[in-house]
């Protein structure tokens, strides 16, 4: 994608009477990495859904979409292991300000319980909800 910008900034300073002779540069900052996705309607997705709705009595799982540097990238692309990026409502994460609901780390917890008993074919040590 830098390289695109490049060239395109590029190939527009050349329709200008100034910067054919004072090429543009460009500065990045931050951070770059190879890029991915976590494909959608897995197996491991499905059970996730129906722990999180098993653990709050019915509440059906949300999704967003981040642009941050979850760790499942490393596990995707440099592991061959597919995964799933879920945890607790968060604010300012990361930032000066981070907090976390103490809330959702329960609802976190059950979600994860459930998952994984079933997941791993645990059902006599799941048998309800419990609190």
């Amino acid at each position: 994608m830098a390289r695109r910008v490049e060239r395109a900034v590029s190939a527009a300073c050349q329709d200008h009477a100034f910067l054919p002779n004072n090429p543009a540069t460009v500065a990045y900052s931050g951070f770059f990495a190879r890029g991915y996705i976590l494909e959608e309607g897995t197996d491991a997705e499905a059970a996730l859904v129906a722990a999180y709705r098993r653990a709050t009595d019915g509440t059906s799982l949300g999704r967003e979409a981040a642009t941050a540097y979850p760790d499942g990238r490393v596990f995707v692309l440099y592991g061959d292991c597919p995964c799933l990026v879920y945890g607790p409502k968060s604010e300012n994460i990361h930032g000066f300000y981070e907090r976390v609901s103490l809330n959702s780390i329960r609802e976190t917890t059950r979600t994860l319980a459930v998952f994984t008993a079933r997941w791993c074919r645990l059902t006599s040590i799941w048998r309800g909800r419990g609190k």
